[in-house]
């Protein structure tokens, strides 16, 4: 079977994907070969690939959880030293440390998910490190335009 590019984004959003159109441009411009058909193994190959991201995201996130325990959605240092003590291959409690401040980039003493995804080598997530300034400032220029008009 074939799929026609233009076709594409429908028949992945019947596969569980949800792209933008420019993610399925950018994929009928890696993959297409001027035909502007994809074939089925072409279309499996791009499923594959997508779907190994989502993967490794929820392994993430279900790993993330075995160790979250406080209501702030962060792990506590003390319950990474434990799980690292309790490995094989004996780390002392110096690298232990080394590596939780390595890794606390807001330096809070907690790990975040952003923090903790990155210490297992996926690539960091791209937050702002204070996005609530700019949505305050914009509510008090608006405040301030709100109160010198007569």
């Amino acid at each position: 079977g074939r799929i026609s590019c233009t076709s594409l984004q429908a028949a992945m959003r019947r596969a569980g994907q949800n792209p933008t159109d420019i993610e399925v441009l950018d994929i009928i411009n890696r993959i297409d070969d001027d035909t502007g058909y994809l074939d089925f193994q072409e279309f499996c190959y791009i499923m594959q690939d997508l779907n190994k991201d989502l993967d490794m995201e929820t392994g993430y996130k279900e790993t993330f959880r075995v160790f979250s325990k406080d209501e702030e959605g962060c792990i506590p240092p003390d319950e990474i030293k434990f799980v690292l003590k309790h490995l094989p291959g004996n780390i002392c409690n110096s690298e232990i440390e080394d590596m939780i401040n390595t890794v606390d980039k807001n330096q809070d003493g907690k790990i975040s998910y952003s923090e903790f995804r990155v210490m297992l080598g996926a690539v960091p997530l791209l937050i702002p490190d204070n996005p609530m300034p700019a949505k305050q400032e914009m509510a008090k220029e608006k405040e301030l335009e709100n109160s010198q008009k007569p």
